[in-house]
């Protein structure tokens, strides 16, 4: 019994002079306090910032990468074979196999977004908030690309983007 006083006594000293040692200690972090302690992601406050932006430069260039190729309609019918896919079907269903290949670009741009969401999690933000916003950046500036950049300079995707910025001055679009 006197063992576990003593034990007892040597935590309780040990703690003391910890609690002391403490506020002499500088933490590479700032502790914000938040409204809503939800709002705070806990389990990823540990993470260095070197590794943090690391991280962040290759889940949002694969992202990229996957988000360029989905939703680039020439692409996602030869990589899945779809013309083959449409025969197959039209000798089964005349009305499925018309609409068969918009109905396919139509789930992939549902699932673009889907994919942006998922790439967040992946990095790992501190706070919820900030994941948020980096989702709603990511996806507004997608939208941004496809919808409003891409068709008014004429072209259907960004592989034909890339061919029309690549190509010699004599194939470019004459705009005169």
């Amino acid at each position: 019994m006197e063992f576990y006083k003593e034990e007892v006594i040597r935590h309780k000293t040990a703690i003391a002079e910890e609690l002391n040692r403490l506020p002499k200690k500088i933490l590479p972090i700032a502790f914000v306090t938040f409204r809503y302690e939800k709002d705070a992601k806990r389990e990823h406050m540990q993470l260095g910032q070197t590794f943090w932006n690391t991280r962040s430069i290759f889940i949002n260039f694969v992202t990229l990468i996957i988000g360029l190729f989905l939703s680039t309609p020439t692409i996602v019918i030869s990589s899945f074979q779809l013309d083959k896919v449409k025969e197959g079907i039209a000798k089964w269903n005349a009305t499925i196999s018309r609409f068969l290949l918009t109905l396919v670009i139509w789930i992939l741009s549902l699932v673009i977004p889907a994919l942006i969401t998922y790439s967040s999690e992946f990095l790992e933000y501190k706070t919820k908030s900030a994941m948020y916003r980096s989702e709603m950046r990511k996806t507004v500036f997608f939208l941004i690309i496809t919808v409003v950049v891409l068709p008014s300079l004429g072209l259907t995707s960004v592989s034909d983007f890339f061919k029309w910025f690549v190509a010699e001055k004599d194939m470019r679009l004459d705009w005169r």
